[in-house]
């Protein structure tokens, strides 16, 4: 089965659309298993250099903490 490759348009709004996100600090779109609210990258924390790498993510309502895969 062929890869279904994206157009240079595609490419560009989903890259634009990261780095907005990026810019405003918004969450990172995984929901806080505790209480469903969307979760941040913890800045500042940096990278953890395990197999794969990981960040930390905190959820603004219940303070949960984890892990995610870059």
């Amino acid at each position: 089965m062929e890869k279904k490759l994206k157009s240079l348009e595609e490419f560009n709004e989903e890259r634009r659309y990261a780095y907005h996100r990026e810019k405003e600090n918004m969450g990172n779109g995984i929901a806080c298993p505790r209480c469903g609210v969307e979760m941040y990258d913890a800045k500042g924390e940096g990278v953890m250099m395990s197999i794969p790498p990981q960040l930390r993510v905190i959820c603004p309502s219940c303070e949960y903490r984890g892990n995610r895969i870059c």
